[in-house]
């Protein structure tokens, strides 16, 4: 039985009713116009195209541009899904029943809930909050393989700590994976969204037994089109993949293949502008939390949009993310719904009104603090 979805639960409830939402997990997205404004005479073409069911595997211009985004991959060793979810579900559906499963935590719910669902075997490999910033322990992760372990399931960059590995961390990891012939099924999603530290190479260009998962939701912003795919060389991981899907989605919808398609040959503006807010925002909230030692600590994301950040007081992580929702209309992701203690809130930094709801939390804390020691 699958467990209830404590983070997708909680966007259910406040993400279109809480009016300063500093979580979200995606970047500032753009109209169809926008989308379509990208290449010529796409406008025309999605006018025109029929409204009939498309390809199981996803439409073959998809496939194609997808391809594109990799040095080594063939559009046909490309299955497109509805958004990530669907992935992550038709993965883990394809392992064994007695596999052994390990997953780098904190972690988004599915990457380890829906293993766990079908029986399998799962260990957490934690990231741990270091003087300086995230850190992964790759000596851990060797004493964490087993016999029966089948996969190593990681996301870099991270959601929701911001971590992303280094080359040689990286390059170490595949070696680990390598050496026991292990999958590494490596969480791309927001892939592209580069703050400085350097872009790693996709899993799937260095490492014959990798998957890589990808979507248009996150850098791209375009979560609507509900576009995710997996990328690897396993042909028959692949077609149980697929042969799962027919018993969810079956296939996506044509007109957000087509858009989908046109964002991933020619969306880089949509990207590039996408990490330039991130950059902004990470600026906006160093100073905040220089004006509240007493409240907030962080390590500043090394990619990616989402940052975890530390509460320093004793209440729970939970308690005072009701608080701010409730009282103020500001949404923040507690880090019970990772089950990952109950000191940090998540937030992300990729829509453009993060100020405007950071001045509402800041005013909201202030008043706070006030009333405490009145």
């Amino acid at each position: 039985e699958l467990p209830p979805f404590h983070v997708e639960k909680w966007f259910d409830k406040y993400e279109f009713s809480a009016p300063y939402l500093m979580c979200c997990s995606d970047c500032e997205t753009v109209p169809i116009r926008d989308v379509l404004a990208l290449e010529a005479g796409a406008q025309e073409k999605l006018l025109d195209l029929p409204l009939n069911y498309s390809e199981t595997w996803g439409a073959t211009p998809l496939r194609e541009a997808i391809a594109g985004a990799y040095k080594t991959i063939k559009p046909d060793q490309v299955l497109v899904h509805a958004g990530a979810e669907e992935a992550i579900f038709t993965f883990a559906m394809a392992m064994p029943p007695e596999a052994h499963v390990i997953v780098m935590t904190p972690a988004y719910q599915s990457l380890y809930a829906i293993a766990e669902s079908r029986g399998l075997e799962v260990s957490r490999w934690e990231l741990k909050d270091g003087k300086t910033g995230w850190e992964a322990d790759l000596t851990q992760l060797k004493g964490l393989i087993e016999p029966n372990t089948k996969a190593v399931v990681v996301n870099c960059p991270h959601n929701p700590t911001g971590f992303q590995f280094s080359r040689e961390q990286f390059d170490t990891l595949v070696e680990i994976c390598r050496a026991s012939s292990l999958i590494l099924f490596c969480d791309e999603v927001y892939y592209g969204l580069d703050l400085g530290h350097g872009v790693l190479p996709r899993a799937v260009d260095i490492y014959e037994k990798a998957i890589c998962l990808g979507v248009v939701s996150k850098a791209q912003g375009l979560a609507g089109l509900r576009i995710g795919w997996v990328a690897s060389k396993d042909a028959e991981l692949l077609e149980k993949m697929a042969s799962t899907k027919l018993y969810t989605s079956i296939c996506s919808a044509g007109p957000s293949e087509m858009l989908a398609a046109i964002t991933m040959r020619s969306g880089q503006p949509l990207i590039e502008a996408n990490c330039q807010i991130i950059k902004e925002n990470v600026k906006h909230f160093e100073k905040f939390v220089r004006e509240v030692p007493h409240l907030f600590s962080w390590h500043a994301p090394q990619a990616g949009s989402i940052a975890l950040v530390k509460l320093l007081t004793d209440e729970p992580a939970k308690a005072f993310c009701h608080r701010t929702v409730t009282e103020a209309g500001v949404g923040l992701l507690p880090s019970e719904y990772f089950e990952f203690g109950d000191k940090y809130l998540r937030i992300g930094l990729g829509r453009r009104n993060f100020k405007e709801c950071l001045d509402v939390l800041r005013d909201y804390v202030t008043k706070a603090k006030k009333r405490s020691t009145a």
